[in-house]
This record gives structure tokens, C-alpha cells and sequence, in this order.
């Protein structure tokens, strides 16, 4: 797997959003987290309102568009049906490989 330097995340995070944008709106934030990263399906109301992705803030920079990766292609395989979907089945995995397509093709 390749890996990405730091300042190519602002342009993943751009890209993703303008190739690959889930249903719902996503938030996307670097925190101190236990764990690499989580994406979270929020709820108002019992209904589904946006994704969050939090993001390790002391992940070191080769990792973090790694991780990026790995918590959008979650938004993107759940949908707004989260839990029904694994959490790395087929779904999962063909939203991965297209985004790290995105990025493979972006030029540097």
C-alpha cells in the first residue's frame, strides 16, 4: 500500500468531497482519540443527519490519509442504513479501492 505524505491530505479531503461525497453531509476533524480513526452515523430524532469522521490528531503524518481513506469508505458503504451493512464487507471494501483510485489518479 502506498503511503501518502501530510500535505496531500487537505487535497484528499477536497478531493473526496467533490468525487466521492456520501448521501449525507460529513464532518471531518482531528482529535485525540483512542484508535486510529472512527466515522460515526449521527442521529437527530432517530433520523440519520450526517457523518463524523474523527481523525487521531497524534497519528503520525504518513497514516493520516490512510486513515482518511479507511473512515470515508465507511460513510460511503453505510449509506444511511448503518448498522445493516458490515463494517468491512464488500461495500466497504469497493468504496476503499475507489477512493484510493482518486487519489492514485490526482496529479502530485
Amino acid at each position: 500500500m502506498k503511503k501518502f505524505p501530510k500535505s496531500l491530505y487537505p487535497m484528499a479531503l477536497k478531493a473526496f468531497r467533490m468525487c466521492a461525497p456520501p448521501i449525507l453531509p460529513i464532518k471531518v476533524r482531528r482529535c485525540r482519540i483512542t484508535g486510529a480513526g472512527q466515522c460515526t452515523l449521527i442521529y437527530d430524532r432517530k433520523k440519520p443527519v450526517r457523518f463524523e469522521i474523527k481523525l487521531n490528531s497524534l497519528l503520525p503524518p504518513v497514516s493520516l490519509v490512510d486513515c482518511l481513506i479507511h473512515e470515508w469508505a465507511h460513510a460511503l458503504s453505510w449509506g444511511s442504513n448503518h448498522p445493516s451493512f458490515e463494517d468491512h464487507g464488500p461495500e466497504w471494501g469497493i468504496s476503499y479501492a475507489t477512493l484510493y483510485r482518486i487519489l492514485e489518479e490526482m496529479p502530485q
